[in-house]
């Protein structure tokens, strides 16, 4: 918006906007809304919301932090149902 000279009055109302509609769980589809960001802030965003998580998954404690975050950055969140395995001992993330 700064960009575009939009006045700093008016960016305040958006994010506002856009904060009201989070945490009153209203917002569009979060994935097209997060969809603009460039790749690389969108792998900031993914690690930082699940690395933690697999670092507390028993296989995954002694693995290297590179491989995690390849693991991350594959992961499908909307593919995967409770109890579904996503990776196996000994199988490529690429399969």
């Amino acid at each position: 918006m700064s960009l575009r000279r939009v006045p700093l009055r008016l960016q305040d109302r958006v994010i506002k906007w856009f904060d009201y509609l989070c945490m009153c769980n209203k917002s569009t589809d979060e994935e097209k809304t997060l969809s603009i960001l460039p790749d690389k802030l969108k792998a900031e965003k993914v690690i930082h919301v699940h690395l933690d998580t697999l670092k507390r998954v028993e296989i995954f404690q002694q693995t290297e932090a590179g491989f995690l975050f390849e693991l991350v950055l594959n992961l499908d969140p909307d593919s995967t149902s409770p109890g579904d395995y996503i990776c196996r001992k000994g199988e490529s993330i690429t399969e």
